[in-house]
């Protein structure tokens, strides 16, 4: 018999992917995001001691689904205000359901989008 299980706060793991180009011409720079998230099967939930019982009992946390959130990017100078810079970006851009491990069954945020517009002095 072994006595061995995963710790259950720790998130699953997590790959990033940024990517965007430039404009010159324009002073317009563009992007996506992307984040990769592992399902989170290895929780203290299962019972690897084979006892009938979870590995940590009511401190285990149930498994969770992977998934994979896309966001854009957009930044814009206009050459005649130097000065100025106007930004636009869309989070979660596929408006995708997702349930955050480590956030007590909380859903993820849906899609969300951000415009600014700005002026140095």
């Amino acid at each position: 018999m072994h006595h061995k299980t995963y710790v259950a706060t720790i998130a699953p793991r997590t790959a990033t992917l940024t990517t965007g180009f430039k404009i010159p011409e324009w002073n317009l720079r563009a992007g996506w995001n992307a984040q990769f998230v592992r399902k989170q099967d290895r929780t203290g939930h299962e019972d690897r001691n084979h006892d009938g019982f979870a590995d940590l009992g009511a401190y285990s946390l149930s498994p969770s689904s992977g998934y994979s959130l896309h966001n854009s990017f957009a930044t814009w100078q206009p050459t005649f205000l130097p000065k100025a810079e106007v930004r636009f970006s869309v989070d979660n851009l596929f408006n995708k359901d997702y349930r955050l491990y480590l956030g007590e069954n909380t859903y993820g945020l849906a899609r969300n989008f951000k415009a600014s517009d700005s002026y140095r002095f």
